[in-house]
């Protein structure tokens, strides 16, 4: 993917860039306007589009074009072979010319100074970075560090992946009506149902891990109490899946994830693998929705970008995830294995599931 989608910019954000060499990474993102706090070497100069040494040049009626048409680099007059940094009133200045025309500003400082308060994002390339902002690293390792929302991994062609944390929402609110009983606590091969699910959404790097409870809350929470997961009940649950879905969600606010993945308490046989495979798809290609595919039919757990959690939180009724694909374009991750098109319904579909007999 792009840098830009890699880093999650909006045409308006404020970046504070902490990398070595900020003008590659900056050239890349252009249209954009780049400045500093500290100062430019003279050679530097020569990767922008447009080098301006007066801000005020910027508002004449011939700098609009000229701003949208790569990157444009702004600083104080030359001493000696540096070009000196603005204020930071003028940096303010620039933030509010940039977003009037929808382009990032890019913040060239470093670590020992003060960020300005209207800085949305920092970029870096090495750790540790300043607190405050959503933090991202630019490197070749592909760890993501625990003080970090996100690591961009250069990769061929000025391509990048990027790798975020990705929570995992277990949907375990519904009463079973046509089963007659509940099925989170159904027998898989030694475990519940509901145990089973969470582990294996534990075990696959899903963090965090939420399971939204309803009919049969005290029961399922008796038997997960150990492992380490959120557990919120639904008190709305009778109103249908869409509720838990938006319980889910609701439940991710303020914490750092890229996405979600949807798991169904009835799908214990789901393995490790296809929601690794989900999730390696979203950091190399930051799709809004991914799916797996088998035998042709489109099926579960399904991975949803964290664009989609405002149309996720406005679900009514008994739907499912499902219900907004038609707003995104949906990315599909073909799968061998047709026991994900099983879901338990009826006391027969639970026999041809064990009779399956898939295991890890």
């Amino acid at each position: 993917m792009k840098l830009s989608r890699a880093l999650r910019l909006t045409n308006q954000a404020v970046v504070a860039m902490l990398a070595a060499d900020v003008l590659p990474w900056a050239a890349a993102l252009a249209p954009a306007i780049l400045t500093t706090t500290t100062h430019f070497d003279e050679r530097q100069s020569a990767f922008a589009h447009w080098h301006c040494t007066h801000p005020a040049d910027l508002t004449s009626p011939a700098a609009a074009s000229r701003l949208r048409e790569g990157l444009t680099l702004v600083s104080d007059s030359l001493k000696g072979t540096r070009y000196q940094g603005l204020t930071l009133p003028e940096i303010d200045a620039l933030r509010t010319l940039a977003a009037a025309h929808a382009i990032p500003l890019l913040i060239a400082t470093d670590t020992t100074q003060a960020l300005p308060d209207f800085v949305q994002v920092i970029v870096t390339d090495h750790p540790p970075a300043p607190a405050g902002p959503r933090r991202i690293l630019i490197s070749e390792q592909a760890t993501l560090p625990a003080d970090f929302d996100a690591v961009v991994i250069p990769a061929a062609n000025t391509s990048y992946t990027r790798r975020e944390r990705i929570a995992g929402v277990i949907l375990a609110a519904g009463p079973a009506t046509r089963f007659g009983t509940s099925k989170q606590l159904l027998d898989y091969h030694g475990q519940s149902f509901i145990r089973q699910v969470a582990q294996t959404a534990l075990n696959a790097g899903l963090s965090p891990v939420i399971i939204v409870t309803g009919a049969y809350a005290d029961e399922v929470a008796s038997v997960i109490q150990d492992l380490p997961v959120l557990t919120i009940r639904n008190q709305a649950w009778a109103q249908g899946q869409s509720t838990s879905i938006r319980a889910g969600i609701a439940a991710l606010t303020g914490k750092s994830v890229g996405g979600a993945v949807l798991l169904n308490v009835d799908q214990p046989q789901v393995t490790v693998h296809v929601i690794g495979a989900l999730m390696e798809r979203h950091s190399a290609e930051g799709a809004a929705i991914i799916a797996p595919l088998a035998a042709d039919r489109r099926t579960h757990p399904i991975l949803f970008d964290r664009d989609t959690f405002p149309d996720l939180l406005s679900l009514t009724g008994d739907v499912s995830g499902r219900a907004i694909f038609t707003n995104y374009k949906v990315e599909y991750v073909p799968w061998h294995d047709e026991s994900l098109l099983f879901d338990v319904d009826t006391a027969d579909d639970y026999r041809k599931l064990l009779a399956w007999g898939v295991g890890e």
